[in-house]
């Protein structure tokens, strides 16, 4: 079966705030593998069963969010006492066909921290090899000093985790973007150093993105919740995660969420809701696909590289009046595609797409697949504000 994205987010009230209907609304919001309200480890993780049935039932499957069994609690309880704890915790739901697998906690920052997520995650995958361990990694781990990560660079601390434990997912968060312009230039730095190191280790990432008001950065409104999931998806990431889904009035430095502290949906979820319905509907799939090569026109940020005439086979020149970054992939079956998306979040921009028309055709691709609408080469392509789109190179 092809992968599908994933779209998720962090839940931090506790089960006792909600009712099972609340997967209903997640489901209606695009959520294709939601995290489930914080329970504790011990008596109470049975209350997430009727969770899991309806999750089930709209076919997604829960990321169950336990307190008592992160990487800190590992470093507390030691190896031993920690794989009892996790055992009940599986023996209770672990076989449940809509558990994805259990939070094993976010940003680890020391040398320590690290050694304790992996640690967390082999026990995790010892106790349960068919679930999936999630991690959060921060976003400056990009940057982050070797010695953290024990000497290696992050594509080789992601190669390590990947051969010792054989988990899949490397999930880190990038907020900058919505800062400025200057944050978005971070932003792409973060994602070419994690992806490419994700890659690398055979691993599929995905970013944790921001729909909140939050510290130094401002909540997006719908173009902006639309960049990030057109830019998560165009440099490679096979999932996003949403800081964060509820507001709460004990956190009042994090407001706007799409669901505000009495019970609200808000603009955001809105926002988000068509961001994400918008993109199953028409590229779920992506995921299933080898990225080859990222490329940027209109504006050099320094990370990824200025399209020239000869750097693809097949396509001669990609100009657009506006930044546009875009991305070569590959998929199962061997055809390649071109993905592009308006990097502006003001501006329509006109893309102009020349390819060698004796040697391939161009196909405009939607649904999925299902709709394809042959593309002239020389001609214009209007982008709406953080707009993708997608075409399927037909080699003849």
């Amino acid at each position: 079966m092809k992968k599908q994205f994933v779209f998720t987010m962090w839940v931090y009230a506790p089960v006792d705030e909600f009712t099972p209907d609340e997967v209903d609304m997640w489901t209606e919001c695009g959520m294709t593998v939601p995290m489930s309200p914080k329970i504790v480890a011990g008596g109470n993780v049975g209350r997430l069963a009727p969770y899991l049935d309806r999750a089930e039932k709209n076919g997604v499957k829960l990321i169950a969010n336990v307190e008592g069994i992160a990487f800190d609690d590992y470093q507390r309880l030691g190896e031993e006492e920690y794989e009892r704890v996790f055992g009940e915790m599986v023996d209770k739901i672990g076989s449940h066909p809509a558990l994805y697998g259990f939070l094993v906690g976010d940003e680890p920052g020391t040398p320590e921290e690290y050694e304790a997520s992996l640690n967390c995650i082999k026990t995790m995958k010892r106790v349960a090899p068919h679930l999936n361990p999630v991690l959060n990694y921060s976003g400056t781990m990009a940057t982050t000093d070797k010695k953290n990560l024990g000497g290696r660079t992050p594509a080789e601390w992601m190669k390590r985790v990947k051969d010792e434990t054989g988990v899949n997912d490397v999930v880190f968060d990038e907020y900058s973007q919505m800062i400025n312009d200057h944050g978005k230039t971070i932003f792409f730095e973060t994602m070419k150093t994690m992806i490419e190191g994700a890659e690398a280790a055979g691993c599929d990432a995905w970013v944790n993105l921001l729909s909140s008001e939050h510290l130094v950065f401002h909540a997006p409104d719908e173009i902006h919740v639309r960049w990030q999931v057109h830019m998560a998806a165009v440099c490679g990431c096979r999932g996003t995660v949403w800081f964060r889904f509820y507001d709460r009035t004990i956190a009042i430095d994090a407001i706007n969420s799409p669901v505000d502290e009495f019970g609200n949906k808000t603009e955001q979820y809105y926002a988000i809701l068509r961001a994400q319905r918008r993109f199953l509907n028409n590229y779920a799939q992506l995921p299933s696909m080898k990225r080859l090569s990222t490329y940027t026109v209109a504006k050099d940020r320094g990370v990824y590289p200025v399209f020239k005439e000869g750097d693809h086979e097949l396509i001669k020149n990609v100009e657009a009046l506006d930044e546009t970054v875009f991305s070569f992939f590959r998929d199962e079956e061997g055809r390649e595609f071109l993905c592009l998306v308006n990097g502006d979040c003001d501006h329509y921009s006109v893309v102009r797409i020349r390819y060698d028309d004796e040697k391939c055709d161009l196909f405009n691709v939607t649904l999925n697949g299902a709709k394809e609408a042959p593309f002239k080469s020389g001609a214009d392509v209007t982008l709406y504000p953080a707009q993708l789109v997608l075409f399927r190179i037909g080699k003849k």
